[in-house]
């Protein structure tokens, strides 16, 4: 009876065992936020802001190494101009999709939301939309 109960408990770990190593492993980032980002739209108190053609060239860039890169463009008459590049660092706060983001010395919480292959960025009634 004994030898009965070692062999059950034996079989019971094996089978534990391999269904732990049936698992997908993901090895992609950990952190969805990880890529590169064009902005889409834009809302300002719930008013749709449509971008044009140039500002849409407008890129984030999340790096794993939690730094980021932001290039904007806007329309000046005919020319689409660039606005220039601003880097920061990013931190996800594990809160609820809270974001620490810190550029050119300030620091905000930001909402961060997922969907598809669009990012939703939220700051109080305002918010941008980005997509890979």
């Amino acid at each position: 009876m004994k030898t009965l109960k070692q062999i059950s408990v034996i079989l019971l770990l094996l089978v534990a065992i391999s269904f732990n190593s049936c698992k997908s492993k993901d090895d992609g980032p950990s952190e969805k936020i990880i890529g590169s980002w064009t902005l889409k739209e834009s809302f300002s108190d719930g008013e749709l802001i449509q971008p044009t053609a140039c500002e849409k060239q407008s890129t984030i860039i999340f790096a794993s190494n939690g730094t980021f890169t932001e290039a904007d463009y806007f329309q000046e008459g005919q020319d689409c101009i660039n606005d220039g590049t601003i880097s920061g660092t990013w931190e996800n706060t594990g809160n609820n999709g809270i974001y620490t983001i810190t550029a050119e010395g300030d620091t905000v919480n930001v909402v961060v939301s997922f969907s598809g292959n669009t990012v939703k960025f939220t700051i109080g009634s305002n918010y941008t939309v980005f997509e890979k």
